[in-house]
């Protein structure tokens, strides 16, 4: 699922795109070999097994994509099913087993593998949250301390601005979707 996130993974055959690497002049050896999630690794050491609480026989394994760890974790795993999260993105995943792709082009879904029954997800994603702050905090380079002061400062009441941060890129599901644009409402030279 994680690879499926670069533009050079080909959901057909489960790997790097030799077309894509091709066309972009890239070196394949670059980039991690693709691997499915649960995949064993190894053993984590007994030293840090006892640290941690696990048991001595605790092997590590391949993860996946937070969103689809959180989908498996929510027991959304079977086609019919959809996991609403929201975090640094808001994120919709739902298991397909044939995903149609042209639809889902049209609509700005993603189409990834999923540690799901049918083994692909379709995803509405949306930058929201932390991924908001942090490209705010970047354009007035404020610093975490020196924004929990300010935020501090300014007490628990409501602000009188309100800010949708529907970003360049956030895909959404349904037709009007291109057109949508962040808004901040209630700004002004105080502000």
């Amino acid at each position: 699922a994680l690879a499926s996130g670069f533009l050079l993974f080909d959901l057909a055959t489960g790997d790097w795109s030799t077309e894509r690497l091709a066309a972009l002049d890239l070196d394949g050896r670059l980039l991690p070999e693709v691997v499915p999630w649960a995949t064993p690794l190894d053993r984590i050491r007994p030293r840090a097994a006892r640290e941690l609480g696990l048991r001595s026989r605790c092997r590590l394994v391949v993860g996946s994509w937070d969103g689809s760890c959180a989908a498996v974790g929510s027991a959304v795993v079977e086609e019919g099913d959809a996991l609403v999260s929201v975090g640094t993105w808001e994120s919709v995943v739902a298991p397909v087993a044939r995903p149609n792709l042209h639809r889902a082009v049209g609509a700005r879904l993603a189409v990834t593998p999923e540690p799901c029954t049918p083994g692909k997800g379709l995803w509405a994603r949306s930058p929201n949250g932390t991924s908001v702050v942090n490209w705010a905090r970047s354009v007035t380079r404020i610093g975490l301390r020196a924004l929990e002061t300010r935020l501090q400062d300014a007490g628990s009441d409501p602000s009188p601005v309100l800010v949708v941060p529907h970003l360049s890129g956030a895909g959404a599901p349904w037709p009007d979707a291109r057109d949508a644009a962040g808004v901040i409402s209630g700004l002004s030279l105080a502000t």
